[in-house]
């Protein structure tokens, strides 16, 4: 591509931020009427389905500090799991911050994308869109980032045998907004992924009884980890990762799974996975195991077909009156976002792709951009600061230590994550305290 000093013109499908970064002219054509992507609720069980959107009583899989931006931490105040409508609001705080709402299109429809006419020459691209009022337009830009994700479309399994004949009503989990509708019926839910867990979970509360369908079954992780602490807070840290690289990957999937079994057998529980903990994505559910065992959710294998009104499983039991058969991360995306335009302006050309864990893949993206914290220096320049990098929690921002657009308030974010973690719980804790001990006048 020819160098055109700052006059790139980027258009990112999807809202992202990077390109302001760089001074780019971006451009953010997306469907949505306002920015949140999945985190804004927009429609109820039987609604439009333009797009995917959560539950109403979604929180997030990963912890806050995890989640976050590289260079905008949460505020101590919100909880470590956020409920959607407080990672709604998260986004809409650093989009507001950085002034980037101006650069995205809302209302918009990608139509098409295709390369110019003189590809080969400049490297362009011809993007055609239409807005709300079907107002078709086509502009040319030097580069196009796809941000659509993966939950746009509903991904439902080949239909069953006897399906069509079946009277009760099949949604998807795309369709899926609240429990309004399924009080006293019973469900079954086809798949034990963390949509899966999260609706046989909030269904058992008010349903006759829920079934849970897994053909495979799951590692299930619990967000708190020991003494309190998220799980990914406890598990992606530097030294950790580079352990993990020098033990047999048999001998880490064993503890891993030993780990998870202390808190309740797999097996027993009817989820023991033919797979091992690191072959294939675990189901993040805190509550799954206590509603199986309080019996208001039970585990089945796949079903082998529809009646009229239930469905037989191919262990060979039968249900009858079945009413409602239901089918079942930031941090990468900014750095994918970084490496992007670095390709961009022709610093670095993107690698291949391949499965590899977390930190590790995040150092390669960042080794592309120029931003992987140097633990030798730290070591020499900063000790308690390289001290924290390599044992404590390996979060977003080490990777605005140094490098192309770094940002002066990493080093306080990466050092003071415990008191973001923490603090949310104690004030609420202390408050209260202070004002029990208030009206109770001193005998309390």
């Amino acid at each position: 591509m020819p160098d055109r000093g700052w006059a790139f013109r980027a258009c990112t499908i999807a809202p992202r931020t990077y390109s302001v970064v760089l001074a780019l002219e971006p451009d953010c054509p997306g469907r949505e009427r306002q920015l949140a992507g999945t985190c804004l609720v927009v429609r109820t069980n039987s609604g439009e389905e333009y797009y995917s959107c959560v539950m109403k009583s979604t929180v997030i899989n990963t912890s806050k500090e995890m989640t976050a931006y590289s260079d905008f931490p949460p505020e101590p105040s919100m909880a470590n799991f956020m409920h959607n409508t407080e990672m709604y609001r998260y986004l809409n705080s650093y989009a507001d911050h950085y002034d980037l709402k101006k650069y995205i299109k809302f209302n918009h429809k990608v139509l098409n994308i295709e390369r110019t006419s003189d590809y080969k020459k400049t490297g362009q691209w011809k993007v055609t869109y239409e807005d709300e009022s079907a107002t078709k337009s086509s502009e040319v830009f030097d580069g196009v980032l796809l941000c659509c994700g993966h939950h746009a479309l509903p991904r439902m399994p080949a239909p069953w045998p006897g399906q069509d004949r079946f009277k009760g009503r099949i949604i998807h989990s795309h369709s899926y907004r609240d429990h309004k509708g399924f009080e006293d019926k019973v469900v079954v839910v086809v798949g034990v992924g963390n949509s899966g867990g999260d609706l046989a979970v909030e269904l058992s509360r008010i349903a006759k009884q829920v079934y849970l369908v897994t053909r495979r079954g799951t590692w299930v992780l619990n967000r708190i980890f020991d003494y309190g602490e998220p799980f990914d807070l406890a598990m992606n840290r530097k030294y950790l990762n580079d352990a993990r690289s020098l033990v047999p990957d048999w001998l880490v999937n064993t503890f891993v799974e030993q780990k998870l079994n202390k808190r309740f057998d797999h097996e027993r529980y009817g989820l023991k996975p033919k797979h091992r903990i690191f072959s294939a994505h675990p189901t993040v559910n805190d509550e799954l195991p206590n509603r199986i065992a309080c019996g208001t959710v039970r585990i089945k294998p796949n079903i082998s077909e529809f009646t009229e009104n239930g469905v037989t499983f191919e262990d060979g039991s039968h249900l009858e009156t079945v009413d409602e058969p239901v089918g079942s991360i930031m941090p990468i995306s900014e750095m994918q976002a970084r490496v992007f335009y670095e390709n961009l302006f022709g610093h670095h050309k993107i690698p291949g792709s391949e499965e590899v864990d977390f930190i590790t893949y995040m150092d390669e993206l960042a080794d592309l951009v120029g931003c992987r914290p140097n633990l030798k220096e730290l070591l020499l320049s900063d000790p308690l600061l390289a001290f924290q990098v390599y044992f404590g929690p390996y979060v977003p921002y080490v990777y605005r230590l140094s490098g192309p657009h770094s940002w002066s308030g990493a080093r306080q974010a990466i050092m003071t994550v415990d008191e973001r973690v923490f603090k949310v719980m104690n004030s609420d804790r202390n408050e209260g305290l202070h004002f029990m001990c208030e009206v109770c006048d001193g005998d309390w």
